[in-house]
């Protein structure tokens, strides 16, 4: 039998509104990949909320690390989503290098802000931190906004083909071997955009988008992403069947009148679809 890859979650742990943690394992044991989580906050739902009960896990986040350390824990992925404080950048650089050298792929989806806004707890020096971190990262899945800051640009409402490519060659010269952009608003629609700097390959793929937002539609992309290359699929294929799945969630829970505090839906299109369809 095939060996079940396993992947180290850094992320926040939100009981209420799929996200984070609850987006990702699930989404990553449906692919057959075990998701050990290493929680950064907890949650009693998030933050789109008018108010919600949070517990900063920076304290203690290096002894659970410790912890995986003194039982010779080895991972083959290690994907880092929301952190909670500059500090946790800090404490995570050297427990990334050390799994680097292990042979682990390293994901960041660096997750500071949406729609040409940071998130209220994000600060620059958060953003300093995050610049390290997808240093030493193998891919990067920032969304657009996320990218723009990064990289020190102005949000735009629309960009053009010229200046994703341009985006995406800077973000990979920071560090990443490959660059995946989300969220992108164009002239001609929306889409998702992706970058090998190995094979100089772009990837556009075009998506829906429905009048509305949903939480955790990132955490599923980038889920998504971290299984289909951990069983070895490529980057084109994997953006554009991940918009296809992305979307269907979507459609799905906008058409059951779900509230969109709730988030995204996952537990019926889990029941109609297979995430490791073979490549058409």
């Amino acid at each position: 039998m095939k060996r079940t890859p396993k992947a180290a979650v850094f992320n926040d742990l939100t009981g209420y509104g799929r996200c984070s943690l609850t987006v990702a394992i699930p989404t990553l044991t449906n692919m057959g990949v075990c998701c050990c989580p290493a929680p950064t906050a907890i949650l009693s739902n998030h933050t789109g909320f008018e108010r919600f009960f949070m517990v900063d896990f920076t304290d203690n986040l290096q002894g659970y690390i410790d912890g995986w350390r003194e039982q010779n824990i080895r991972f083959d992925c290690v994907y880092t989503g929301f952190l909670g404080s500059e500090r946790q950048t800090t404490i995570l650089e050297p427990y990334l290098e050390e799994c680097r050298r292990a042979g682990a792929l390293l994901v960041v989806d660096p997750v500071m802000g949406d729609q040409g806004a940071l998130y209220q707890c994000y600060t620059e020096e958060m953003i300093r931190g995050m610049r390290r971190l997808i240093a030493q990262a193998d891919i990067i899945t920032p969304n657009f906004t996320e990218a723009c800051f990064l990289l020190g640009r102005e949000y735009e409402d629309t960009v053009s083909d010229e200046k994703m490519r341009d985006y995406l060659r800077q973000l990979a010269d920071m560090g990443p071997a490959t660059v995946c952009i989300t969220g992108v608003a164009q002239d001609d629609g929306n889409a998702n955009w992706g970058y090998d700097r190995a094979t100089g390959e772009y990837v556009k793929s075009p998506f829906s988008m429905l009048p509305v937002h949903y939480s955790g539609t990132g955490d599923f992309f980038c889920s998504l992403l971290v299984g289909y290359v951990l069983h070895g699929k490529p980057l084109s294929w994997s953006l554009n069947r991940i918009g296809e799945l992305i979307t269907k969630a979507v459609s799905m829970t906008y058409e059951m009148g779900t509230p969109i505090l709730e988030g995204v839906l996952l537990e019926p299109l889990f029941q109609e679809e297979t995430l490791l369809k073979l490549p058409r």
